[in-house]
Order: C-alpha cells, then sequence, then structure tokens
C-alpha cells in the first residue's frame, strides 16, 4: 500500500499511472491489515517521499516481513537489531511507565544534519526521544517528528493506543540508509516487544557505515 498527500485529499501510488487522488480512511480494511501487521510484530513498515514524473509528491510506504531481513540489507537490519536489545526494550517500557503510553524516536547524526535538526552541542551518533500519546497528537503530520510525511502520524497513533503498556512500544527510527550512498532514505515504523530480544550481534563495520 503506497499512500501520499494532494490538496484535502491523498493520493495512492500506482507505478503506472502515478498518484491518483483518493480519500484515504485508516478505517480501509487494507489499512487495517496493514496496522494489524506492524502492531503483531509481523513487519517493519518503511515510509518515504517520492515524486512521479507529473511532480506530485506523496507518501510510499512498503511492507517488509520482519523474518525475512537478510545480511544483504545491512542498514535496515543493523537499525531493527539495535533497538531489539534488552536494555533498549527496557528502556522504552520504564519511559512508557513514568510518562505514559507514547513511541520511541531514533535519528542518526547524518540524517539530522539534513533535516536541520542537528545541534553543535548533540555529541551523540544516534539520539532516542520519548513521545507520549499527547505529544503524538500535538504533532503536525508534515512536522519533523514525522520526517515530512503524511501517514506515519495516524498509524503511530494507533500502534501507541492499541500497545500492552507492559511488554511492547511502538519505534519510529527515520532517515536509514536504503542504498550504498545513502541518497535514499527511509524511515522504520514497527513494535518492540519484550519477547523479541535479539540474539544477533551487531557488526561494528556495519555500524560504522550505517553512521
Amino acid at each position: 500500500m503506497k499512500i501520499g498527500k494532494g490538496k484535502n485529499k491523498r493520493y495512492v501510488y500506482n507505478p503506472y499511472k502515478g498518484f491518483a487522488k483518493q480519500n484515504v480512511s485508516l478505517e480501509n480494511s487494507s489499512h487495517q491489515e496493514i496496522i494489524s501487521k506492524v502492531l503483531s510484530g509481523e513487519i517493519i513498515l518503511c515510509c518515504g517521499r517520492m515524486q512521479d514524473e507529473s511532480g506530485h509528491g506523496g507518501d510510499i510506504l512498503i511492507e517488509k516481513k520482519i523474518s525475512e531481513i537478510g545480511d544483504e540489507q545491512t542498514n535496515l537490519k543493523f537499525a531493527y537489531e539495535m533497538v531489539m536489545q534488552r536494555n533498549i526494550i527496557n528502556l522504552g517500557i520504564r519511559r512508557q511507565h513514568e510518562q505514559g503510553k507514547g513511541l520511541l524516536n531514533f535519528m542518526d547524526k547524518k540524517y539530522r544534519r539534513l533535516v536541520g535538526l542537528y545541534d553543535a552541542t548533540d555529541a551523540d551518533d544516534i539520539i532516542f526521544n520519548w513521545y507520549t500519546i499527547p505529544e503524538l497528537e500535538n504533532a503536525q503530520r508534515d512536522s519533523a517528528l514525522f520526517v515530512n510525511t503524511n501517514s506515519l502520524k495516524p498509524i503511530a497513533l494507533i500502534l501507541a493506543k492499541n500497545c500492552d503498556a507492559a511488554h511492547e512500544f511502538p519505534c519510529l527510527f527515520s532517515g536509514v540508509p536504503l542504498n550504498e550512498e545513502a541518497t535514499m532514505r527511509g524511515h522504520l515504523l514497527f513494535m518492540v516487544k519484550s519477547n523479541n530480544v535479539s540474539d544477533l550481534k551487531i557488526n561494528i563495520l556495519t555500524q560504522e557505515k550505517f553512521i
């Protein structure tokens, strides 16, 4: 499912026809299917922005089964495995217990520079923030939090509101490079569950390349 936005409407992208105007509702069965898969921990939802030949812009959503993430998808695998560590999971659940349900956001230094969020005092290569449901509701769909997309906000809110606060929370990993040159970046939305701690070792070379 690929979703974009036009004036007061969103666009659904068809690779043969470009962006076609269509009202999009998250009550739509196909959207509910996507949300159900993310909520269950079956898929990662990768979202980005694109334009067709006519110059119409919109979001593109790609479903990626977590069980099919291979070694060739280096950056995607690194981002997912980094979040699925016990200390990160415990951190998210603790923030959720202390501040209320919400979403954990990760963003790397290069992407923060690209979108104008980098601060000279910000020394960490990858930073994280916890956003509560009220903060998510108040954020604009095309804000820096939702990385100038229109589709992430409503999906992220549903995930945050419907997760089991004691054992899971949604994560948005912003600006993950999808190709060798890092000219294509995606924003990964997925569920973090306490029973899905990663047993895989993170390759340090992969980490350096990603950052």
